[in-house]
């Protein structure tokens, strides 16, 4: 070959690499050059990257929420079921307050709505006996299927008029009734009657915006 060739032919192949074209081997080496690239800087395993939460190990809150238990931690305890916390409460009776038999040994009973009657006894029996006829909660201890030892009670209603009950007091020259709770309802036109049992708990019926229509002495002062 000439010079002159030589020099024609080394000129194309300058030409040709200065436009882009690839060389033979371009295949290889297009490969080697879209090869993505290690990320030394991302999160270690079992962490999100959407989240930003941290790695699951031991005193870690797995992605669903829930703590996992920790080895050697107590089970944790299950809650109470609702009759243990009736149990706490005590036992209880609901219905109409009856005095039966006679002196000196009189019983105070409960005749509940299914036709059951339950026995009151303890301090508490005596002063529900004053409010004989009226619908009554009494709360206590079972001592058998048919006794119940009274510790609270509270007057529903009395000839089917609701009832409140609670201790009269006497604030600014008006009778206010003072529940078991705390709770104050000033009566509105007290009878001049119920003002000689200011300090005694009381029974009263009616709504408690208006003049009473009947009351009652529960525990005298």
């Amino acid at each position: 070959m000439s010079r002159r060739a030589v020099h024609a032919a080394a000129i194309v192949v300058m030409s040709a690499a200065a436009c882009g074209s690839p060389p033979k081997d371009g295949g290889a080496s297009a490969a080697a050059r879209s090869e993505p690239v290690p990320d030394t800087a991302s999160p270690i395993a079992g962490t999100s990257q959407d989240s930003g939460a941290g790695p699951v190990g031991a005193g870690a809150t797995p992605p669903g929420g829930a703590e996992e238990p920790r080895a050697g931690a107590p089970p944790a305890t299950p809650p109470a079921p609702a009759s243990a916390a009736r149990r706490a409460r005590g036992d209880s009776v609901r219905g109409i307050v009856a005095v039966v038999g006679a002196e000196p040994n009189p019983q105070v009973v409960v005749r509940a709505p299914e036709g059951t009657s339950v026995r009151l006894t303890g301090v508490s029996a005596g002063a529900v006996g004053r409010a004989s006829g009226a619908e009554v909660v009494a709360w206590g201890t079972r001592r058998d299927a048919r006794t119940l030892e009274v510790s609270s009670y509270a007057i529903r209603s009395v000839d089917g008029v609701p009832a409140t009950d609670g201790t009269l007091a006497e604030a600014d020259g008006r009778l206010v009734l003072v529940a078991a709770d705390g709770t104050r309802r000033p009566i509105v036109s007290p009878p001049t009657a119920l003002r000689a049992h200011v300090g005694a708990r009381v029974w009263i019926s009616g709504a408690p915006d208006q003049e009473p229509q009947a009351f009652g002495v529960l525990e005298p002062k």
